[in-house]
C-alpha cells in the first residue's frame, strides 16, 4: 500500500466527516444569514451633530433586533453548531489540520450556497478554480500531518526497540 493511502487510513474518517460537516455549516449558513441581514434594513441614523458612540447604539441594537426574525436565527444557531463541533475537533485532533481544513471548505460551501441561491458571482471560473486549489491544499496538509505522525510513531517504537536492547 503507498504512503497516501497509509496516511489517510491513519486518519480518524470520524475527523474527516466532522471537518467537513463544520465546513457544511458554516459554508451553507453564511450567504442565508447575509441574505436573512439584508432583508431587514437599517433606519439611517444620524445627523453629524451626534457623537460617534451615540451613532453606534443603534447600529448595535439593530444588529441585535436582527435576532428576532427567524431568517436570522435559523440560519445562526444552525452556524454556532458548527462551531460547537469545531472546538470538539480543536481538543481532540491536530490544530494545524482542523483549521485550515474547516476553514478553507467552509469558503468552498459557502461559495456552492451562493451559487444554488443565484446570487452573482463576479469571476466564476477564478472561484471555481479557487475552491479546487483549497480543497487540494486541504487534502495536501492532511496528507502531510498524517505522515508526520506516522513517522513520529515509527521513530518512537524504533527507540523503544533501542532502549529495551532489542535492535
Amino acid at each position: 500500500m503507498n504512503g497516501a493511502m497509509k496516511a489517510i487510513e491513519n486518519f480518524s474518517w470520524n475527523n474527516i466527516i466532522s471537518m467537513i460537516l463544520v465546513a457544511a455549516l458554516w459554508g451553507c449558513t453564511n450567504p442565508f444569514l447575509a441574505r436573512g441581514a439584508a432583508s431587514h434594513p437599517a433606519e439611517n441614523v444620524a445627523a453629524a451633530s451626534i457623537s460617534t458612540f451615540r451613532k453606534w447604539i443603534p447600529k448595535c441594537m439593530h444588529s441585535l433586533l436582527n435576532f428576532c426574525y427567524l431568517s436570522v436565527l435559523l440560519p445562526y444557531i444552525i452556524n454556532q453548531c458548527g462551531s460547537i463541533l469545531y472546538y470538539y475537533l480543536l481538543a481532540s485532533c491536530n490544530l494545524s489540520v482542523v483549521v485550515p481544513c474547516c476553514n478553507a471548505l467552509s469558503l468552498a460551501f459557502a461559495l456552492g450556497t451562493s451559487y444554488i441561491l443565484g446570487e452573482r458571482v463576479n469571476y466564476p471560473l477564478r472561484a471555481i478554480l479557487g475552491s479546487v486549489l483549497v480543497t487540494l491544499g486541504v487534502a495536501i496538509c492532511m496528507l502531510e500531518s498524517s505522515t508526520i505522525k506516522q513517522d513520529q510513531q515509527q521513530q518512537s517504537s524504533t527507540s523503544d526497540l533501542h532502549r529495551n536492547g532489542e535492535l
